[in-house]
């Protein structure tokens, strides 16, 4: 898998350093005020990796040694993936052999390697931490080194949550549907539940406890109102002469009511979500709740447009279009180059760069070669998001049909986070949606194997596996 990685990672050395990683640097290096909109922990990897590279050979080097970390730890869940897999395929070794060319092969992987982001690690992390409860669960490992799977298994679900604010989104509800699902398995009962609450605790000792302590302000409250803040853009913009003087009294102390109409990008919430008013306001709670209250009055009077605003911002993770999918075409444009005018992040200081000669004459083939894959009857399909999104959605279905319950409720977390990533700030956006295509492989078979005639071989009599009558 690195192997296949190493194109990647040699042609576009140090790597791609994505605005929000330059952010983040600029943060670990005191150069700009710490924030908690992007998670302490994946400043502090972001920092530590780069700071320490820096000192051994430059600022290019520090950000390389970043990547190479996050490209250890998705390599490594990738594989034990495909491991999992394996022993869910049975007697079928060439369904291993395909999941590690999906992941060697497929341009996405390779892409993802060297993209400088938190969201490549924040995947690799949910990816160790869906296939261990997956063990756990289905596979009922040995007790050879069980101990030591079920302390790691703990330790990627507080490393998920404290790498990306949403991670609570998927850890959490695929915690409860494993107690769930062995509620008569008290031993593993027991550590699930001590699973459960340990991540719990990390996650608020460090998101209110640690933040409060160190007084560093809390996520952007805007964060999570990128569909709301759009469908009244978008109603400024189409239906300004009919908005009524309170509701623009109310939109104008959240919003700038006579920026955001033009600010409006149908894809894309950052340039309306910029002109937020109220961070770190006094007011701004008893201000969003009245905005809320407007905002639904507006729902009920243009319906068709809140519609319309909400399929332009997330059509790409559902739809099976021509643009929906891995944009690898445009990948090229946000490199490192691209944020060279914004001062603010201390771009000519840093000065992390990409090398001249053989390297670009690279980076074209694999930009070419993303773009051609793409485009390919059947394995273009790989690309796209539409795929994978209603591809648990029959698993969820078929698992339902067969009256697989602790299946189907294993799989309803991948599904609703599938179709949560429509909340997302920016519409078929590769980091927001590759968790999901990362362990796409691991669910597959999982579903394949519980929907089939026969049980997993690796299952044994000593198998603590329960019927799926036990819920």
């Amino acid at each position: 898998m690195l192997l296949c990685w190493s194109p990647f990672l040699i042609a576009f050395y140090p790597g791609t350093v994505n605005y929000d990683m330059l952010y983040q640097l600029n943060m670990a290096c005191s150069m700009s005020r710490l924030l908690n909109n992007h998670p302490l922990l994946s400043t502090f990897f972001i920092g530590f990796f780069t700071r320490l590279g820096h000192a051994l050979g430059g600022w290019n080097f520090g950000a390389f040694l970043y990547i190479l970390f996050q490209t250890f730890v998705c390599a490594g869940a990738y594989a034990y993936i495909v491991l999992l897999a394996g022993k869910l395929a049975g007697d079928r070794p060439a369904i291993p052999m395909l999941l590690l060319a999906f992941y060697c092969f497929v341009p996405v992987w390779g892409y993802a390697a060297q993209f400088g982001v938190k969201d490549i690690l924040y995947t690799g992390l949910f990816s160790w931490f869906a296939a261990l409860l997956t063990e756990q669960l289905w596979l009922a490992p040995v007790s050879s080194g069980a101990r030591t799977k079920r302390v790691f298994l703990v330790l990627t679900a507080v490393l998920t949550l404290l790498t990306r604010h949403n991670g609570k989104y998927i850890v959490f509800p695929l915690l409860a549907a494993a107690l769930l699902i062995k509620r008569k398995d008290r031993s593993l009962r027991r550590f699930l539940l001590l699973g459960t609450c340990l991540s719990l605790g990390c996650y608020f000792a460090v998101n209110l406890g640690l933040v409060k302590l160190l007084g560093i302000p809390g996520a952007d409250s805007k964060e999570s109102l990128s569909l709301p803040f759009q469908a009244t853009a978008r109603c400024v913009r189409e239906h300004g002469d009919e908005i009524t003087p309170y509701e623009r009294q109310v939109i104008n102390s959240v919003l700038p009511y006579d920026v955001i109409g033009e600010k409006y990008v149908p894809r894309y919430s950052d340039p309306v979500k910029a002109e937020y008013l109220l961070f770190g306001s006094s007011e701004e709670k008893a201000l969003l709740k009245e905005y809320k209250k407007v905002w639904l009055q507006m729902f009920a009077e243009y319906p068709q447009t809140y519609l319309e605003a909400l399929v332009q911002q997330s059509y790409g993770y559902y739809a099976f279009i021509p643009d929906s999918g891995v944009p690898i075409v445009f990948l090229e444009h946000a490199m490192v180059g691209s944020y060279t005018d914004l001062t603010d992040l201390h771009f000519d200081f840093f000065d992390i760069h990409w090398l001249p000669g053989l390297p670009s004459a690279l980076r074209s083939l694999l930009v070419a070669y993303g773009e051609l894959f793409q485009h390919l009857p059947l394995l273009g399909l790989l690309h796209s998001f539409a795929l994978y999104t209603w591809a648990y959605v029959l698993f969820t279905l078929a698992a339902v049909f067969k009256k697989k319950r602790a299946l189907a409720l294993y799989l309803l977390p991948l599904v609703l986070n599938a179709f949560g990533c429509c909340a997302s700030p920016v519409n078929n956006c590769l980091r927001y949606f590759l968790p999901m295509m990362a362990v796409f492989p691991l669910f597959l078979c999982l579903t394949a194997a519980r929907l089939g005639k026969e049980p997993p071989a690796a299952e044994s009599p000593d198998s603590r596996l329960e019927s799926e009558g036990s819920l």
